[in-house]
């Protein structure tokens, strides 16, 4: 009988030993995880935060406390709007948004619509490859892995109630491919958004200048105008962002319906 509740005894112990280590190894894991999380967050804030302060900061402060760092770069030493102000006087900002939505809005308008380049007999052509940003590669394939999961079913079901191929655009396969087709719009317009090299070489007039070509004005021979050149980060990373937030639960619903990983 004593034996009996010996071994219990020492069983107990042991669970209780086993759960200590377990609560032990889990708190562990808990405070490594989110310490290196907290690093990435650090290391991704305090740049932007950089960027923003430097933006509303007079140019010759602008490296005033990144050597060594001090939290004072954090804050806009002697807030100005000069940076903000000079982009839209001197580079014409103002001009190079403007350029570049007609850019974007009209690359998402016309890049949906592949079959335009086959009809127009562009494909294999030199002007066909001078046009990239209209045939994007990446959104066909995400339109023709999404359509391609449409069960047949559906289709055949409606043409046998005698749902025209129109009706069944309209009513059937553009409402359930709204989330491939904002993708896809999210695709175009970023990257004509953010494009430079191509509207840098075929158009380098000041009235055709594209926001990203604009930025880098900031970058003359002589020296470099850094808060004009954050201001203007910033200022072109704002659209992005707004559109990407409402939109980005589409684009990984898309993503993950058209099994690209």
């Amino acid at each position: 009988m004593t034996t009996t509740i010996d071994n219990r005894s020492q069983a107990a112990t042991e669970a209780m030993r086993f759960k200590r280590r377990r609560r032990t190894a889990d708190v562990l894991r808990w405070v490594v995880s989110y310490s290196l999380l907290i690093l990435v967050l650090v290391l991704i804030v305090v740049p932007l935060m950089w960027s923003v302060a430097a933006s509303f900061t007079p140019n010759e402060l602008v490296f005033k406390y990144v050597f060594p760092f001090s939290w004072r770069a954090l804050l806009p030493s002697e807030p100005t709007l000069d940076a903000y102000i000079g982009l839209f006087e001197r580079r014409d900002f103002g001009r190079a948004i403007a350029n570049t939505l007609v850019l974007s809005v009209g690359t998402v308008l016309i890049g949906l619509l592949y079959t335009l380049m086959r009809d127009w007999g562009w494909i294999n052509t030199w002007h066909g490859i001078f046009i990239p940003s209209l045939a994007n590669g990446l959104v066909i394939f995400m339109f023709r892995q999404f359509f391609a999961d449409i069960p047949q079913e559906i289709l055949d079901a409606a043409r046998v109630d005698g749902a025209s191929w129109l009706r069944i655009l309209f009513q059937i396969t553009v409402p359930i491919s709204l989330p491939a087709m904002i993708s896809g719009s999210l695709i175009l317009f970023l990257g004509s958004w953010n494009s430079f090299f191509w509207p840098l070489v075929v158009a380098p007039a000041p009235a055709l200048r594209v926001v990203q070509v604009a930025v880098s004005l900031a970058v003359e021979s002589r020296q470099t105008i850094w808060n004009e050149l954050m201001a203007g980060a910033i200022l072109a990373a704002i659209v992005p962002i707004l559109l990407i937030f409402p939109f980005q639960r589409y684009y990984v619903r898309s993503i993950a319906s058209t099994g690209i990983k």
